[in-house]
């Protein structure tokens, strides 16, 4: 999982996906970053591996992320997830 869907998931209470769940579900298909070696190395800075997450949610309460998102699986909260997947995968990283 990136680290702004992480982020995303772990301003989630607990009591709404415990983290045995979400161990049980297999990751997402995930292309190799090409250009990895070069983050590895540390020649790519802190914007070309990680997503700008400034407007993201966090530390959301059950009964408001169920309020604002539909709660885990709602349309408003697979919205979320797709604009932070679409932000990791233009992430100079992945280029």
């Amino acid at each position: 999982m990136h680290k702004a869907a992480a982020a995303f998931r772990s301003t989630i209470s607990p009591r709404i996906a415990p983290a045995s769940d979400w161990a049980k579900r297999p990751p997402p298909a995930r292309p190799v970053p090409a250009n990895l070696q070069g983050a590895a190395a540390g020649r790519l800075g802190a914007a070309a591996i990680l997503p700008d997450v400034k407007d993201l949610p966090e530390f959301m309460q059950e009964a408001e992320l169920k309020r604002r998102y539909g709660g885990i699986g709602g349309a408003e909260y697979r919205k979320m997830m797709a604009e932070i997947e679409r932000r990791v995968a233009a992430l100079a990283v992945f280029r």
